[in-house]
């Protein structure tokens, strides 16, 4: 049980919840990445997922602290801006500039689960 005070203390009361949309949102960013077959379907599903979660995100700001919302405000919008410049920028080489966005993703979104 003092486990799982440790890990739901962070957020504010009502929002113990909140850890389980970032579960969950890692889950369905890995589904992005690999369920579709083309790279840009790849990017463009994880940038619905990323808005979405995003938006949920601003809306609740669950955290206790305002550092920790602010922060994770900032990775979300970092990782929402990154899957666009991916987009953006598949030109001549669109596989690498695809990858190169989906794999700055998944960084970002282990920040997410690390903080």
């Amino acid at each position: 049980m003092v486990a799982l005070t440790s890990v739901v203390s962070r957020y504010r009361q009502g929002y113990e919840w909140f850890r389980c949309m970032l579960l969950l949102e890692s889950a369905l960013l890995a589904l992005c990445v690999w369920l579709p077959s083309s790279e840009v379907t790849q990017l463009v599903s994880a940038l619905v997922v990323s808005v979405i979660f995003t938006l949920v995100f601003i809306g609740c700001r669950p955290y206790t602290e305002a550092p920790e919302n602010i922060t994770d405000t900032g990775l979300h919008l970092l990782m929402v801006g990154t899957l666009i410049v991916g987009l953006v920028a598949r030109g001549e080489n669109k596989r690498a500039s695809c990858n190169a966005a989906l794999i700055a993703m998944f960084v970002f979104a282990g920040i997410f689960n690390l903080v």
